[in-house]
């Protein structure tokens, strides 16, 4: 005959650490002190500080690039022959205008807003 199967289920596992090394005892374990936290939240400051300056330059390069393109779209669309002012090419020029001018001043606030950040100033 087959043996009964027990009614209690086996105890839990000690909670895993991942610090904790194989052959460690689990009293061994280093604590993350506040030391470390204080550290790695300054690192990860650094971090922000330098991608934020890094990112101001290409910000203002988009900026100023969207802008030409909004130029050269309107100059396009207003030098168009009457002939061909109802296409859809003269449309698509006139959307990529209109579009381009927003998307430049976004790029110039995300610029102003990272330098502002940056330098140190409220």
């Amino acid at each position: 005959a087959a043996e009964p199967v027990p009614a209690t289920p086996p105890p839990p596992a000690p909670p895993s650490d991942q610090y904790a090394l194989a052959d460690e005892p689990a009293s061994a374990q280093p604590s993350r002190s506040v030391s470390v936290r204080a550290r790695n939240t300054i690192e990860a400051r650094a971090i922000a500080h330098s991608y934020k300056k890094t990112m101001i330059p290409l910000l203002l390069l988009v900026g100023v690039l969207l802008v030409i393109i909004c130029g050269v779209c309107i100059y396009i669309y207003t030098a168009a022959q009457p002939e061909f002012r109802g296409n859809n090419y003269h449309k698509t020029v006139l959307l990529l205008a209109v579009l381009s001018l927003p998307l430049a001043v976004v790029m110039f606030l995300g610029a102003w807003w990272f330098h502002h950040e940056t330098s140190g100033r409220t």
